[in-house]
Parts: C-alpha cells; sequence; structure tokens
C-alpha cells in the first residue's frame, strides 16, 4: 500500500498481529502446519468479512489461490 493513511497503518498492524498470535497459539498447541495455515485463513476471512462484507472474502481467497498458483505453481 503506497502511502498509507494512520488508520490503514494500524488497521495493518493489528491484522498482523493478530496473524501472528494464531498462528503461534496453534503452534504451541502442537497443531501441524495444515491446521496452521487452516487458522490463519480464518483470521484473514474474519478480518476482510469484519473490515469490508462476507461477500468479500470468498472472492479475495479465489484472488489469493490465483497469485499462489501462478507464483508457486500447483495443480489446477
Amino acid at each position: 500500500m503506497n502511502n498509507p493513511t494512520p488508520e490503514q497503518e494500524a488497521h495493518a498492524t493489528l491484522a498482523h498481529h493478530e496473524f501472528v498470535e494464531v498462528a503461534n497459539r496453534l503452534i504451541i498447541e502442537g497443531m501441524d502446519d495444515r491446521v496452521v495455515l487452516a487458522g490463519i485463513s480464518a483470521a484473514a476471512a474474519d478480518l476482510i468479512a469484519t473490515r469490508f462484507s462476507k461477500q468479500a472474502a470468498a472472492p479475495w481467497f479465489v484472488k489469493q489461490a490465483i497469485l499462489v498458483n501462478r507464483e508457486f505453481g500447483g495443480a489446477g
């Protein structure tokens, strides 16, 4: 994000802390990588739904899946 407003920057910082907290908690609880990734995905979906709308979450994940597939390859 270029030149974020103080509000956007604060929101991004809170989101970052939430993702780290979720990941750390699941790792400390001994969860495997799939569960950790699912937890981070759930946190992202919750953040998107709260910040924008529930309808915004699915298209965002579709876009991210396309970008990840392009970057790292994969089936489909």
